[in-house]
């Protein structure tokens, strides 16, 4: 009757929860908790390891159930570091990426790429497409030769870098307004500034590029579009959801649309998305200081772990 034993529901899924007792006791464990199956049952000695091997429900986001709602091409790297922190991730795209409307603006830039002095990219997506359709043309990288680059925040820059390609500007604020800022100080007045971005978008950067009396071409490279039924209500409840992240405005008001307002803890990757989150009604609990992927996940166990600053 002493024998030890431990019975395992869901064992190795950020659901799982385990009993332990002996064979005398367990029957009494298990009715205590509220195991059910799917189980395992673990009967010996061996049992008594379990709090020398026990590390994977001492990961600090063990049994948090958090919504991803980033395009699918770019939810995979916040998912796997939630997940290696112990999190159950649910990925439901509130964004869909797709190509523009009309490559006319683009291939039109893509032939007078020397007119252009300045190259700035917003987003990874507006690296991918610019890349993909310049090798559709028959050009390649000598065809940037005396362009300089600029990017808005680590993650773009790292898109370039990836491709061979030094970016000579990175804003230290990881949002249009920084990089305005920080283009004020490369004398652009009368320099002509190509920037490939979504067909949405905020003016922020173009608008006060122009007040600097630069010459800016925006160009559509692709778009952000609202996913259709996915069943976004429903996982929500059915999951029992306890944070909803949010890597852009975008996500934020086509969340809203679809599932409407809700009370869940919301994780916004910086000031406006949770500016917009908060416009919306949603309870904006976590934002990191600074607007990266690593940050935000970082930001997230600190609020779990009790350090809600």
């Amino acid at each position: 009757p002493k024998t030890p034993v431990a019975v395992i529901e869901w064992g190795t899924l950020p659901s799982q929860r385990t009993a332990v007792g002996t064979l005398d006791t367990i029957v009494e464990e298990v009715e205590k908790i509220g195991i059910r199956p799917p189980t395992i049952t673990v009967v010996g000695e061996v049992v008594s390891l379990r709090k020398t091997l026990t590390w994977f429900e001492k990961r600090p986001l063990f049994g948090r159930k958090i919504l991803v709602t980033r395009s699918r091409e770019q939810a995979g790297g916040l998912s796997v570091r939630l997940e290696e922190k112990g999190a159950e991730v649910t990925e439901i795209p509130t964004i869909e990426i797709r190509p523009p409307s009309s490559w006319k603006g683009l291939d039109r830039a893509i032939r007078s790429l020397s007119r252009f002095r300045w190259l700035i990219f917003t987003s990874v997506n507006g690296v991918e497409f610019f890349f993909k359709r310049l090798r559709e043309k028959g050009k390649d990288l000598r065809d940037l030769k005396g362009i300089k680059i600029a990017a808005v925040g680590p993650s773009t820059a790292h898109a370039m870098e990836e491709r061979g390609i030094h970016v000579d500007l990175v804003a230290k604020e990881y949002q249009a307004e920084g990089l305005v800022r920080a283009m004020a100080k490369k004398g652009i007045r009368n320099r002509r500034i190509l920037i490939p971005r979504a067909r949405e978008g905020r003016e922020i950067l173009v608008e006060g590029l122009r007040r600097m009396g630069a010459k800016v071409d925006l160009v559509e490279v692709y778009r952000s579009v609202m996913p259709k039924g996915n069943g976004l209500r429903k996982s929500i409840a059915e999951k029992k959801i306890d944070l909803i992240t949010f890597a852009s405005s975008a996500t934020v008001e086509n969340f809203v649309r679809m599932a409407g307002v809700t009370d869940i803890p919301a994780a916004c990757i910086g000031p406006i998305t949770a500016r917009t989150a908060k416009q919306k009604g949603l309870n904006v609990a976590i934002q990191p200081r600074r607007s990266t992927i690593p940050a935000l996940v970082d930001a997230i166990v600190s609020y779990y772990s009790g350090d809600k600053r």
